[in-house]
C-alpha cells in the first residue's frame, strides 16, 4: 500500500516542507533554522558547504506503550540527541556541519501513520541535499597562488569583517565550494533509519548519498518488505547499521531483524543488551514510575545510538566486531578473524568497504556502559580424560598479561569433558591484559569427581602443565581478537 517509487523521481522542488531543518555550529548548542529556498538561512546558521554534513532525522515518541522510537517528548529533545550533536561537533578529527531533520509533526500519529510518513520525510530530506547541490556554484572561483593571494585574501576579509557577522563571514568565503551529496552522512534511529533510506532514493541522479547509518532501524511493517521499502544497501554509497533490540515478542521485534546494509553489526548477539535485562525493571519503577516498562525496552532500542555515541568520543576503545554466522558461534570463539575484510571497527570510524557486494553480518560482545569496549579472545583447550564416564567439572582462570592481570574468570564448558576433544570457548575482558604470560586453573569440586582432584593448575606458554590423575590438560591456545596474536 505503500509502494515506493524509482530514482528518478521529482524534478519539482519542493517550496515548503513540514519536516524543520536545524543546523548546529560549534558556538551555538541551540539549533539554527535553515528553510528550504531561503538562501540566507545558510548564512544565518553558519552552513560551510566545504565541510562535510552529518543529519540527524529525528524521532518523536510514538505511544507510551508502544516504544518503538524516542527523540521528541512534548517538543523537547531527548538526551541522546544532544548527546549525539555534541559528540558530531568535537568527537571527529574533520569538522562536520551536523544537522537535525525534525519531523514531529508527521510523527506524532498512530504507528502505522507514522510509518507511511517516513517517506514524505524522506523526500524532504532528499529536497534540502539537492537544493544544497544547486546553491553552489558549478565552477569554483578562480584562485590566485603564492603569499600575494593569501596577503589579498586576508586584506579582503578584514574589509568586511566590520560589516558582516561572523556568521555571514564564514558563508562569504565558503561559497565558492561545491557542496556534494557524497560528503552527506544520514544518521537514522528506528524510524529515522527507513527516513534515511527513502532520502537516498527520493534524491534522484546518477549519484548516491555519501553514508547512511542505521540505528536499530524499527523493526514492525519494516521486516520481510522488499529493500525497495525499507533501508538498504542500495540507498547510498556505504551503509551500515547496529541492531540492539531484535528479540522477537508476539512475532514482532522493535528493531529490524535482517541485515539492512553491507555491514551489520549485532552487539551480544543484538537480541538484548546488558544492563537492560527486566531484572532492571524494579530500578525502572523507582525513577520513571508507570513508565518504567517503556523505559526498559527503550534501553536496549536506545543502546544502539548509545554505541555510536561511545565510538565518537572514545577514539582510542573502538569495538572491534567480527564476522560470523550466529551469536552462537562467536561465543564459542570460532569468528575472531580479521583476514579477507572479516572484521571492521563499529561505530563512526568503521572503514568502509565500498566493493563488498554480499551483506555482512558481525558480531561482538560489549560492556553495559560507556565504555563499552572489551577485549574478546578465544581459548581452544583439550583434555585426557582417564575417567570413563564425561567430566562436568567447574573452574575459573585467572590470565597474566604483560599489561594487567585478572582473576577467576568463570569457565562453562556446556558439556562434559571427554578425550581428545578440542573445546573452543570465548572470553570478553574489560581490561587489555596484554601479552599472555601466564594461566592459572582452579578446578573446584564436584560430586561426579570429589575424590579425583582439587588443585590449582599453573600452564606456562613455553611450558607443559602438570600430570594429574583423572583429569590432565592436555593442550590450551589462545588468540586476541583486537590484535590477531595467537
Amino acid at each position: 500500500p505503500f509502494g515506493r517509487r524509482s530514482r528518478d523521481v521529482e524534478t519539482k522542488e519542493m517550496q515548503e516542507t513540514k519536516t524543520r531543518f536545524l543546523l548546529f555550529n560549534q558556538e551555538v548548542d541551540k539549533g539554527c533554522q535553515i528553510r528550504l529556498n531561503h538562501p540566507d538561512t545558510l548564512q544565518q546558521c553558519g552552513f560551510n558547504s566545504s565541510r562535510p554534513l552529518c543529519v540527524i532525522p529525528s524521532v518523536p515518541s510514538q505511544r507510551a506503550d508502544y516504544a518503538v522510537a524516542h527523540s521528541q517528548v512534548d517538543g523537547i529533545l531527548e538526551n541522546w540527541v544532544q548527546q549525539l550533536v555534541n559528540a558530531l561537533k568535537s568527537g571527529p578529527a574533520q569538522p562536520v556541519n551536523v544537522g537535525l531533520a525534525n519531523w514531529i509533526s508527521l510523527a506524532y500519529n498512530h504507528y502505522a501513520l507514522a510509518v507511511h510518513n517516513t517517506r514524505l520525510v524522506g523526500q524532504e530530506v532528499a529536497a534540502l541535499l539537492r537544493w544544497l547541490e544547486v546553491r553552489s556554484p558549478e565552477k569554483p572561483r578562480r584562485t590566485l597562488n603564492g603569499a600575494g593571494a593569501q596577503n589579498k585574501l586576508e586584506a579582503q576579509k578584514a574589509s568586511i569583517q566590520a560589516a558582516l557577522p561572523r556568521n555571514h563571514l564564514t558563508a562569504v568565503f565558503q561559497e565558492s565550494v561545491q557542496f556534494s551529496r557524497s560528503n552527506v552522512h544520514l544518521i537514522g534511529y528506528s524510524l529515522g533509519a527507513h527516513v534515511s533510506g527513502f532520502a537516498g532514493t527520493y534524491i534522484g541522479g546518477k549519484h548516491k548519498i555519501g553514508r547512511i547509518t542505521g540505528l536499530d532501524a524499527a523493526g514492525p511493517m519494516f521486516e520481510g518488505v522488499s529493500p525497495s521499502d525499507r533501508l538498504s544497501p542500495d540507498d547510498a554509497n556505504f551503509v551500515d547499521a547496529i541492531h540492539t533490540f531484535t528479540r522477537e515478542h508476539m512475532g514482532l521485534s522493535v528493531g529490524i531483524q535482517r541485515p539492512v546494509g553491507h555491514y551489520d553489526f549485532y552487539p551480544n548477539g543484538g537480541s538484548f543488551q546488558p544492563g537492560c535485562h527486566f531484572l532492571e525493571l524494579y530500578k525502572h519503577i523507582a525513577n520513571h514510575g508507570l513508565n518504567a516498562i517503556t523505559e526498559t525496552i527503550k534501553c536496549a532500542h536506545e543502546r544502539s545510538v548509545h554505541l555510536f555515541i561511545d565510538s565518537l568520543l572514545h577514539a582510542d576503545l573502538q569495538s572491534k566486531a567480527y564476522l560470523c554466522s550466529d551469536m552462537d558461534s562467536f561465543s564459542q570463539g570460532l569468528c575472531l578473524s580479521c583476514k579477507k575484510g572479516h572484521c571492521n571497527t563499529l561505530g563512526y570510524h568503521i572503514h568502509q568497504d565500498k566493493q563488498s557486494k554480499k551483506a555482512k553480518k558481525l558480531f561482538l560482545v560489549t560492556r553495559a556502559q560507556s565504555p563499552f569496549k572489551v577485549y574478546h579472545y578465544q581459548f581452544k583447550m583439550q583434555f585426557i580424560n582417564q575417567i570413563e564416564k564425561p567430566v562436568e567439572p567447574t573452574f575459573t582462570m585467572s590470565l597474566f598479561g604483560t599489561n594487567n592481570e585478572v582473576h577467576k574468570i568463570p569457565i562453562t564448558l556446556g558439556e562434559g569433558i571427554i578425550s581428545n576433544k578440542t573445546y573452543s570457548f570465548l572470553i570478553t575482558l574489560d581490561l587489555d591484559v596484554g601479552m599472555l604470560i601466564m594461566i592459572k586453573f582452579k578446578w573446584e569440586n564436584s560430586a561426579v569427581w570429589a575424590n579425583v582432584w582439587n588443585t590449582v593448575q599453573t600452564i606456562f606458554p613455553w611450558g607443559k602443565g602438570p600430570i594429574y590423575s583423572g583429569l590432565i590438560l592436555k593442550s590450551i591456545k589462545v588468540k586476541a581478537g583486537e590484535t590477531q596474536q595467537r
